[in-house]
């Protein structure tokens, strides 16, 4: 149970992994400017830390993969 000045935290709401757009970049062997051009389009979410640091949720990075089907998955 939550106290008067906490959160209650849910396993539906998964905490955020805030790092840095070079740790975001270096994840997929991108640039941080690739990243920042993601954030830009609105693919992946920025969240600015102070006057002049932006973060993004590694959570949101991880989801950002896909599986690409091969022609034999079907056989």
């Amino acid at each position: 149970m939550a106290t008067k000045n906490q959160r209650p935290t849910t396993a539906a709401t998964p905490q955020k992994r805030l790092r840095n757009l070079t740790v975001a970049a270096e994840y997929f062997d991108v640039t941080p400017r690739t990243v920042r051009q993601w954030i830009a389009d609105g693919r992946l979410t920025g969240y600015r830390v102070g006057a002049k640091h932006v973060r993004v949720d590694m959570n949101e990075v991880e989801a950002m993969a896909e599986v690409i089907p091969s022609s034999a998955a079907g056989r």
